[in-house]
């Protein structure tokens, strides 16, 4: 397949399609600028330097990890799960305790009815009261788990 000039010329440019579109005539685009100094090789606004604190090192360089103050601290440990105040406990929505679930039980990565280790697996909720029993889950493969739906 041969191209056009055309087509040849919009492929340079990266243009869709090989479309081309031209300027009406009449139509300039001229930079105006007052002070062409500017635009001189090496002016401080035409290096990309003119932030005053350009080349200086951060203040925060080399803080990593350090906390500052103990009142800026977070506990860790402090507010997580039951501590939390915002804490649901069984009343927790279908993803709030699907993403539990996989947190505590991790990614499921094998199926318990097939066996296969290859595919995607989800857990599955054995009486479909979704608490947070772990003994109410299975891993099981999509195949799998469509199956016991039915």
């Amino acid at each position: 397949m041969e191209l056009t000039q055309k087509q040849l010329e919009a492929l340079a440019l990266g243009r869709v399609k090989g479309i081309v579109r031209k300027r009406p005539k009449g139509l300039d685009y001229k930079i105006k600028v007052k002070n062409k100094g500017w635009f001189k090789v090496g002016h401080s606004l035409n290096t990309g330097r003119s932030n005053p604190n350009y080349g200086k090192t951060p203040w925060n360089k080399g803080l990593q990890g350090i906390h500052l103050s103990p009142e800026s601290e977070w506990k860790t440990g402090e507010q997580r799960e039951e501590e939390n105040y915002k804490w649901k406990g069984d009343k927790v929505g279908y993803w709030g305790i699907h993403s539990f679930i996989e947190r505590k039980l991790g990614k499921p990565k094998k199926c318990e009815i097939c066996g296969i280790t290859i595919g995607r697996f989800h857990w599955h909720n054995i009486n479909g009261k979704y608490r947070r029993d772990f003994a109410d889950w299975r891993r099981l493969c999509l195949k799998c788990h469509k199956k016991e739906h039915l």
